[in-house]
């Protein structure tokens, strides 16, 4: 492969020193930047470069020679007067092949640049470019592009386009055909890519084509942004975007979680971002997290809108994202429905997937495009249908309370699936309540068996969950069996039933028992919505990594070498999670005073065990797991 790298810049607003050496040569923790492009470039197959010098050209061609010490050939093509990016390009036209890469000498970037090849020959266009969203989309070049990634439109700064050119920014990084160096007028006139050539061969009806990446690639045009690039290859950040290294994501729906419920949505002015979404999802950008839509759209296989639609919508919603300064780094959607009799329907599209949720198909998807570690993932939704999709898939689902709230009653919502109040506390069980697991880490792992007890709605599930994503993360499997499993249904438990009778302790006992030592056992089911019993399954540890357990008196079992745990919260925080809970649940104002007043004995229960417990826990009011004295 062949490469094109601009390296003409002077650097001034890197160093106001005369003698400072030219941008391409600025060292990035102690290495020139133009090594740290042919260190990436060069493992990747490009052994072709053409080095497009301007200031102190004779300068730069003394220190990057010929290309020996990466193994490439290196030529030079010295611009002599300005001549734009293009124009730059198009004056070194003698010397390069059919296909090319344009790189910009002010850019330091860990793409695959293999994929981005073969999409650009896939695609079949003049020219590829790569495209990403970022946290100031409306005062950067836009591109917009329809849903097979053809570029429709140019949207420069000065435009000032609204949310509905969506976020997706230019990245400065080019597959081209050499054949469109014909589009560029000989007249030695300065022009640049972006704001020239490219929008006037899209005006003009050719085809030009965005890659759409999560990769790392940051410019260095002033001292801060090269500071923070020297931190961020400190600290390992491009080699951990890289398209090979499996990253962790919260992959979520749309509906319900992203934007406000809105039965078969197909207009931007129904659309509405919900509240704290852009926070929450900035937060995931920020820690480099991928943030992922994955969606269910039976609009489609109605008839209600055209994938083209569709793909308007999401542009206008990342465009409504992008105003807050968070991004999505893709989104996923199914257009199919099983169900027939709608008058506009297409046929076409009415056929079973394995795309539609609660199949993991959307999921797979974007492991594929992403690189989603889904050990290390979680998904947020607010239908059972997510939930099922999310552990089909092996990644840990998280019920929010927003939407539907998964009382949607397609599937039983199984015990063991943490439910939150909305995306931001999802993301906060990924950011803070996971990594607090840490200084206890140790204990767990050489445990292998963890049993999480304590009263109800103290935080139990919500533990439980952060420790297998933490353990997870590490490489560690871990098996989560929560025992309100075994809690009597609404319907047959009796008035004056036991606390250890309603939670059948002495079932639960046998049962973990067998389960720490590797034997099958038939659990029942549990549904937290209905309050009633759903279907029994055959669960096994395997003996490898760590088995956890959650329930009530979890703690209070005799497993041999277990760590146990009991979870602690104030009375006054008890009451406010008791009170969501049971609105949640749709108990009336009455039932609900009833059930919140009620639980003396359950406290008295616990509060008599906690002696048995190795360590007492609570969750701050960030949901980080705390040491409690």
């Amino acid at each position: 492969m062949q490469a094109v790298i601009l390296a003409g810049g002077k650097g001034t607003r890197l160093s106001q020193d005369a003698e400072a050496p030219p941008k391409p040569l600025v060292k990035i923790c102690g290495v020139p930047l133009l090594d740290h492009i042919l260190g990436w470039l060069a493992p990747q197959g490009v052994d072709d470069v053409v080095l497009l010098t301007a200031y102190r050209a004779a300068y730069v061609e003394e220190v990057m020679g010929h290309g020996e010490r990466h193994g490439v050939r290196i030529r030079y093509s010295v611009e002599t007067s300005p001549l734009g990016t293009a124009g730059a390009v198009k004056a070194a036209e003698h010397l390069l092949k059919d296909r090319f890469l344009v790189v910009y000498g002010d850019v330091l970037a860990d793409v695959d640049i293999g994929l981005f090849w073969q999409a650009h020959l896939a695609g079949e266009g003049l020219a590829t470019l790569l495209v990403h969203p970022n946290d100031h989309p409306m005062d950067s070049d836009r591109v917009v592009t329809n849903r097979h990634g053809v570029i429709e439109r140019m949207v420069r700064k000065e435009d000032h386009a609204g949310p509905e050119a969506g976020a997706l920014c230019n990245a400065a990084l080019y597959v081209l055909e050499k054949r469109l160096l014909a589009e560029i007028p000989a007249d030695g006139k300065p022009r640049d890519f972006a704001r020239d050539v490219f929008p006037a061969l899209v005006s003009s009806g050719k085809r030009l084509l965005a890659y759409r990446s999560a990769e790392y690639l940051k410019d260095m045009g002033t001292l801060t942004r090269l500071q923070k690039v020297e931190g961020d290859l400190r600290s390992g950040v491009p080699a951990s975007m890289r398209r090979s290294t499996p990253r962790p994501a919260v992959l979520m729906d749309r509906d319900g979680v992203l934007i406000q419920e809105e039965p078969f949505l197909t207009r931007k002015d129904k659309l509405v971002v919900m509240p704290g979404v852009v926070e929450a999802i900035t937060r995931l950008n920020k820690a480099r997290v991928l943030s992922v839509c994955c969606t269910n759209q039976p609009v489609v296989a109605r008839g209600d809108i055209t994938e083209d639609g569709l793909h308007e919508l999401h542009r206008y919603m990342e465009g409504k994202l992008g105003e807050g300064g968070a991004w999505l780094d893709d989104i996923f959607t199914c257009p199919h429905h099983p169900d027939r009799g709608y008058p506009q329907e297409r046929v076409e599209l009415k056929v079973p997937c394995n795309c539609r949720k609660p199949q993991p198909g959307l999921i797979f998807q974007a492991e594929a495009a992403l690189g989603v570690d889904r050990r290390a993932s979680i998904f947020v939704g607010d239908r059972t249908t997510d939930m099922l999709a999310a552990r089909a898939a092996g990644v840990l689902p998280v019920g929010v309370m927003t939407g539907v709230a998964c009382k949607d009653g397609k599937h039983p919502l199984a015990p063991e699936i943490p439910l939150l109040q909305d995306l931001a506390q999802a993301v906060g069980l990924m950011l803070d309540t996971a990594p607090s697991w840490d200084p206890f880490l140790e204990e767990a792992r050489s445990a292998r068996v963890v049993l999480i007890g304590g009263g109800s709605r103290s935080g139990k599930t919500v533990a439980a969950n952060a420790l297998r994503l933490r353990l997870q993360t590490l490489g560690i499997p871990v098996l989560h069996v929560s025992l309100d499993r075994y809690i009597q249904p609404a319907s047959t438990r009796k008035v004056d039933s036991t606390l250890r009778e309603r939670i059948r302790f002495e079932d639960t006992r046998e049962a973990v028992a067998r389960l720490a030592t590797c034997e099958p056992v038939l659990m029942p089911g549990y549904n937290p919505v209905t309050r009633e019993r759903a279907a029994s399954a055959v669960v096994q540890w395997s003996g490898k990594g760590v088995l956890v357990v959650d329930g009530l008196l979890a703690h209070a079992l005799d497993v041999p070498g277990a760590l146990k745990v009991v979870m602690r919260a104030d009375a006054e925080a008890l009451r406010e999670r008791r009170r969501a809970f049971y609105v949640w649940k749709g108990l009336a104002p009455s039932e609900i005073d009833a059930a919140v007043d009620g639980r003396a004995e359950e406290h008295d229960t616990v509060a008599s065990t906690l002696g048995l417990a190795t360590l007492h826990l609570a969750l701050d009011g960030q949901l980080r797991i705390q040491g409690v004295a």
